[in-house]
């Protein structure tokens, strides 16, 4: 009985002196490689992937370029009919790429027919302006 003793208790030694070492504590100051992203603004996580921030006054032709900027995976097809200056005014926050072109369809309605489809045969969303004739 006594040498099963010696046994497990040389077991027991052997096991914790084999188990894992502390790790090194430098000296000095040091900058964490990759420390948490803090929250920005009202927001208290980030939002997921496919939501952004958009905000825009200008023309609806540069407001569209810079939506493709912003998401490169939108088609913007040629406009229909004779481009003149609409004016948009756009501030959405943690919004999609179909609430957006849903708020500039609002804001543009009874100027030009905007059509816009979030997802294409291929899976890519597209934007066409059909400008009508100006009175």
């Amino acid at each position: 009985m006594r040498h099963f003793q010696i046994m497990a208790y040389s077991f027991l030694f052997l096991l914790a002196a084999c188990g894992p070492k502390a790790p090194i504590k430098p000296s000095g100051d040091f900058v964490a490689i990759n420390p948490q992203p803090q929250a920005v603004g009202s927001y208290e996580k980030r939002p997921p992937s496919d939501h952004f921030e958009y905000t825009f006054q200008g023309d609806l032709r540069d407001a569209i370029a810079v939506l493709q900027k912003l998401q490169p995976q939108l088609v913007v097809r040629p406009a229909q009919g004779t481009p003149y200056p609409v004016r948009v005014e756009i501030d959405a926050r943690n919004v999609t790429l179909n609430e957006v072109l849903a708020q500039l369809r609002d804001l543009v309605g009874k100027e030009v027919n905007f059509e816009f489809n979030q997802a294409q045969k291929k899976r890519r969303p597209y934007v066409q302006v059909h400008y009508l004739k100006k009175k």
